[in-house]
Protein backbone atom coordinates (compact mmCIF):
# COMPACT_ATOMS: atom_id res chain seq x y z
CA UNK A 1 0.00 0.00 0.00
CA UNK A 2 1.56 3.27 -1.08
CA UNK A 3 1.94 6.56 1.45
CA UNK A 4 -0.62 8.28 -0.20
CA UNK A 5 -3.43 5.78 -0.10
CA UNK A 6 -2.65 5.55 3.94
CA UNK A 7 -3.59 9.41 4.15
CA UNK A 8 -6.73 9.00 1.64
CA UNK A 9 -7.67 6.58 5.12
CA UNK A 10 -7.35 9.29 7.17
CA UNK A 11 -9.34 11.92 8.61
CA UNK A 12 -7.47 15.25 9.42
CA UNK A 13 -8.26 18.13 11.99
CA UNK A 14 -6.56 21.63 10.91
CA UNK A 15 -6.24 24.00 13.50
CA UNK A 16 -4.89 27.70 12.35
CA UNK A 17 -6.57 30.99 13.42
CA UNK A 18 -4.78 32.73 10.16
CA UNK A 19 -7.67 32.41 7.68
CA UNK A 20 -5.77 32.40 4.51
CA UNK A 21 -2.94 30.26 5.82
CA UNK A 22 -5.96 28.09 7.09
CA UNK A 23 -7.85 27.86 3.72
CA UNK A 24 -4.24 27.23 1.75
CA UNK A 25 -3.60 24.24 4.35
CA UNK A 26 -6.96 23.06 3.72
CA UNK A 27 -7.10 22.90 0.11
CA UNK A 28 -3.74 21.12 0.22
CA UNK A 29 -5.42 18.74 2.32
CA UNK A 30 -8.79 18.13 0.72
CA UNK A 31 -6.68 16.65 -2.50
CA UNK A 32 -4.97 13.86 -0.49
CA UNK A 33 -6.98 12.88 2.81
CA UNK A 34 -10.72 11.05 3.23
CA UNK A 35 -12.11 14.14 5.54
CA UNK A 36 -10.87 17.09 6.41
CA UNK A 37 -12.11 19.77 9.64
CA UNK A 38 -10.80 23.17 10.30
CA UNK A 39 -10.87 25.13 13.25
CA UNK A 40 -10.09 28.79 13.60
CA UNK A 41 -9.06 29.00 17.44
CA UNK A 42 -7.91 26.09 20.10
CA UNK A 43 -11.78 25.88 21.34
CA UNK A 44 -12.86 25.00 18.23
CA UNK A 45 -10.28 22.64 17.46
CA UNK A 46 -11.60 21.03 20.87
CA UNK A 47 -14.89 21.00 19.66
CA UNK A 48 -14.05 19.67 16.21
CA UNK A 49 -12.06 17.19 17.92
CA UNK A 50 -14.53 15.77 19.80
CA UNK A 51 -16.76 15.72 17.39
CA UNK A 52 -14.97 13.81 14.68
CA UNK A 53 -11.95 11.88 16.71
CA UNK A 54 -9.52 12.55 13.93
CA UNK A 55 -6.63 10.78 13.36
CA UNK A 56 -4.33 13.68 12.81
CA UNK A 57 -4.39 17.07 14.09
CA UNK A 58 -2.41 20.11 12.46
CA UNK A 59 -2.15 23.31 14.73
CA UNK A 60 -0.91 26.81 15.17
CA UNK A 61 0.57 27.70 18.39
CA UNK A 62 -0.38 31.24 18.65
CA UNK A 63 -4.48 31.15 18.84
CA UNK A 64 -6.59 33.20 20.66
CA UNK A 65 -9.35 31.72 23.10
CA UNK A 66 -6.79 28.48 23.71
CA UNK A 67 -3.00 28.31 22.65
CA UNK A 68 -1.81 25.21 20.33
CA UNK A 69 -0.05 24.09 23.84
CA UNK A 70 -3.07 24.49 26.29
CA UNK A 71 -5.39 22.28 22.45
CA UNK A 72 -2.43 19.48 22.62
CA UNK A 73 -2.85 18.86 26.54
CA UNK A 74 -6.42 18.82 26.40
CA UNK A 75 -6.58 16.20 23.56
CA UNK A 76 -3.59 13.99 24.45
CA UNK A 77 -5.78 13.59 28.09
CA UNK A 78 -8.96 13.05 26.65
CA UNK A 79 -7.32 10.73 24.06
CA UNK A 80 -5.86 8.00 25.96
CA UNK A 81 -3.99 5.34 24.99
CA UNK A 82 -6.02 6.11 21.11
CA UNK A 83 -3.41 6.67 18.38
CA UNK A 84 -3.26 10.08 17.95
CA UNK A 85 -0.69 12.04 15.36
CA UNK A 86 -0.03 15.86 16.26
CA UNK A 87 1.91 18.13 13.93
CA UNK A 88 2.60 21.86 14.99
CA UNK A 89 2.68 24.13 12.23
CA UNK A 90 4.35 27.49 13.42
CA UNK A 91 5.94 30.72 13.00
CA UNK A 92 7.82 30.70 16.43
CA UNK A 93 11.05 29.04 15.90
CA UNK A 94 12.90 29.71 19.62
CA UNK A 95 14.14 26.44 21.06
CA UNK A 96 11.58 27.00 24.29
CA UNK A 97 8.32 27.02 22.43
CA UNK A 98 9.27 23.72 20.80
CA UNK A 99 9.96 22.00 23.78
CA UNK A 100 6.93 23.02 24.96
CA UNK A 101 5.19 21.52 21.91
CA UNK A 102 7.27 18.41 22.52
CA UNK A 103 6.10 18.00 26.09
CA UNK A 104 2.74 18.79 25.62
CA UNK A 105 2.91 15.70 22.79
CA UNK A 106 3.58 16.51 19.39
CA UNK A 107 4.95 14.40 16.81
CA UNK A 108 6.33 16.93 14.83
CA UNK A 109 7.17 20.60 14.82
CA UNK A 110 6.81 22.59 11.23
CA UNK A 111 7.78 26.32 10.77
CA UNK A 112 6.11 28.21 8.40
CA UNK A 113 6.12 29.41 5.73
CA UNK A 114 5.30 25.69 5.21
CA UNK A 115 7.26 24.12 2.89
CA UNK A 116 4.46 21.50 1.41
CA UNK A 117 6.72 18.59 0.86
CA UNK A 118 8.19 18.38 3.91
CA UNK A 119 4.44 18.11 5.23
CA UNK A 120 2.98 15.96 3.00
CA UNK A 121 6.12 13.54 4.19
CA UNK A 122 5.47 13.96 7.75
CA UNK A 123 1.60 13.54 6.95
CA UNK A 124 2.37 10.09 5.00
CA UNK A 125 4.37 9.04 7.80
CA UNK A 126 1.95 9.34 10.54
CA UNK A 127 -1.26 8.13 8.53
CA UNK A 128 1.44 4.70 7.83
CA UNK A 129 1.87 4.58 11.32
CA UNK A 130 -1.47 5.03 12.63
CA UNK A 131 -2.96 2.73 10.40
CA UNK A 132 -0.40 0.18 10.99
CA UNK A 133 -0.88 0.45 14.65
CA UNK A 134 -4.50 0.23 14.41
CA UNK A 135 -5.11 -2.53 11.77
CA UNK A 136 -2.08 -4.65 11.43
CA UNK A 137 -1.01 -5.00 14.76
CA UNK A 138 -4.59 -5.49 15.73
CA UNK A 139 -5.21 -2.81 18.29
CA UNK A 140 -8.50 -2.14 16.22
CA UNK A 141 -10.89 -4.80 17.73
CA UNK A 142 -7.79 -7.27 18.93
CA UNK A 143 -7.79 -8.89 15.95
CA UNK A 144 -5.43 -9.39 12.87
CA UNK A 145 -6.82 -7.67 10.38
CA UNK A 146 -5.80 -9.95 7.40
CA UNK A 147 -7.98 -12.60 8.96
CA UNK A 148 -10.52 -10.33 8.79
CA UNK A 149 -9.92 -9.50 5.37
CA UNK A 150 -10.15 -12.80 4.49
CA UNK A 151 -12.93 -14.10 6.45
CA UNK A 152 -15.10 -11.18 4.70
CA UNK A 153 -13.65 -12.32 1.01
CA UNK A 154 -15.15 -15.82 1.50
CA UNK A 155 -18.41 -14.83 2.89
CA UNK A 156 -18.94 -11.68 0.20
CA UNK A 157 -18.01 -14.74 -2.40
CA UNK A 158 -20.67 -17.17 -1.18
CA UNK A 159 -23.13 -14.68 -0.35
CA UNK A 160 -22.54 -13.10 -4.25
CA UNK A 161 -22.87 -16.47 -5.77
CA UNK A 162 -25.81 -17.78 -3.67
CA UNK A 163 -27.93 -14.81 -5.06
CA UNK A 164 -26.69 -14.67 -8.48
CA UNK A 165 -25.42 -18.22 -9.09
CA UNK A 166 -22.29 -16.94 -10.35
CA UNK A 167 -18.92 -16.50 -7.80
CA UNK A 168 -16.68 -13.59 -8.37
CA UNK A 169 -13.16 -14.81 -9.99
CA UNK A 170 -11.68 -12.65 -7.16
CA UNK A 171 -12.07 -10.71 -4.34
CA UNK A 172 -10.19 -8.12 -2.54
CA UNK A 173 -10.85 -6.36 0.67
CA UNK A 174 -9.16 -3.46 2.03
CA UNK A 175 -9.55 -2.50 5.69
CA UNK A 176 -9.45 1.49 6.11
CA UNK A 177 -9.71 3.37 9.32
CA UNK A 178 -13.66 4.09 8.91
CA UNK A 179 -14.16 2.23 5.39
CA UNK A 180 -14.21 -1.15 3.96
CA UNK A 181 -13.51 -1.61 -0.12
CA UNK A 182 -14.49 -4.76 -1.41
CA UNK A 183 -13.64 -5.13 -5.42
CA UNK A 184 -14.57 -7.94 -7.14
CA UNK A 185 -13.78 -9.21 -10.80
CA UNK A 186 -15.05 -11.27 -13.45
CA UNK A 187 -18.29 -11.62 -11.96
CA UNK A 188 -20.89 -10.21 -14.81
CA UNK A 189 -23.98 -13.17 -15.51
CA UNK A 190 -23.62 -14.59 -19.00
CA UNK A 191 -26.87 -11.95 -19.56
CA UNK A 192 -24.63 -9.13 -18.32
CA UNK A 193 -21.37 -10.18 -20.53
CA UNK A 194 -23.91 -10.64 -23.79
CA UNK A 195 -25.78 -7.48 -23.36
CA UNK A 196 -22.62 -5.36 -23.41
CA UNK A 197 -20.61 -7.40 -25.75
CA UNK A 198 -23.97 -7.06 -28.21
CA UNK A 199 -25.47 -3.18 -27.71
CA UNK A 200 -22.71 -1.93 -25.13
CA UNK A 201 -25.73 -0.70 -23.51
CA UNK A 202 -23.08 0.32 -20.07
CA UNK A 203 -25.79 2.34 -18.54
CA UNK A 204 -28.46 -0.44 -18.35
CA UNK A 205 -25.77 -2.83 -16.74
CA UNK A 206 -24.95 -0.26 -14.19
CA UNK A 207 -28.21 0.93 -12.96
CA UNK A 208 -28.80 -3.27 -12.44
CA UNK A 209 -26.05 -3.85 -10.76
CA UNK A 210 -26.20 -0.60 -8.49
CA UNK A 211 -29.86 -1.50 -7.50
CA UNK A 212 -29.10 -5.49 -7.28
CA UNK A 213 -25.75 -4.76 -4.46
CA UNK A 214 -28.15 -1.78 -2.64
CA UNK A 215 -31.01 -4.51 -2.34
CA UNK A 216 -28.70 -6.85 -0.41
CA UNK A 217 -27.50 -3.76 1.58
CA UNK A 218 -28.57 -5.78 4.78
CA UNK A 219 -27.23 -9.25 4.18
CA UNK A 220 -23.48 -7.49 3.16
CA UNK A 221 -23.52 -5.15 5.97
CA UNK A 222 -24.89 -7.51 8.81
CA UNK A 223 -22.01 -10.22 7.68
CA UNK A 224 -19.53 -7.47 7.70
CA UNK A 225 -20.98 -6.67 11.28
CA UNK A 226 -20.55 -9.64 12.71
CA UNK A 227 -17.04 -10.00 11.68
CA UNK A 228 -15.94 -6.44 11.92
CA UNK A 229 -17.94 -6.04 15.43
CA UNK A 230 -18.61 -2.30 14.12
CA UNK A 231 -21.65 -1.44 12.04
CA UNK A 232 -21.18 -0.22 8.66
CA UNK A 233 -23.47 0.73 5.79
CA UNK A 234 -23.13 0.56 1.72
CA UNK A 235 -22.19 3.61 1.27
CA UNK A 236 -21.41 3.88 -3.08
CA UNK A 237 -21.00 0.86 -5.69
CA UNK A 238 -18.68 1.54 -8.82
CA UNK A 239 -19.57 -0.62 -12.02
CA UNK A 240 -17.30 -0.85 -14.61
CA UNK A 241 -18.45 -3.57 -17.16
CA UNK A 242 -15.39 -3.10 -19.77
CA UNK A 243 -13.32 -4.86 -16.95
CA UNK A 244 -16.45 -7.12 -15.18
CA UNK A 245 -15.29 -4.92 -12.61
CA UNK A 246 -17.84 -4.33 -9.07
CA UNK A 247 -16.26 -2.01 -6.58
CA UNK A 248 -18.60 -1.40 -2.83
CA UNK A 249 -17.57 0.77 -0.43
CA UNK A 250 -19.19 0.48 2.78
CA UNK A 251 -18.56 3.11 5.70
CA UNK A 252 -18.47 2.72 9.44
CA UNK A 253 -21.92 3.99 11.01
CA UNK A 254 -20.35 6.57 13.91
CA UNK A 255 -22.64 6.38 16.68
CA UNK A 256 -23.95 10.27 17.85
Amino acid sequence: MGDSTYLKRMKILCVEDDEVARDALVTVLKRRSCRVYAGADGEEGLELYRKYKPDIILVDMLMPNMSGTELIENIRRECGDEKLAVIVVSALTDSGSIINAVDAGIDKYITKPVDIDELLSALEEQAEAIYNQKYVTGIAGNDNPRVKEDEIKREFAALLKKMTGKGPKNVNVSLGVSSIEITVSEVLTTMERTLYEKSKNIGVIKYTREVFFFSLEDEYCEMINNTMGRRYRLDKVFVNPEKDRIKLVFEEVRAR
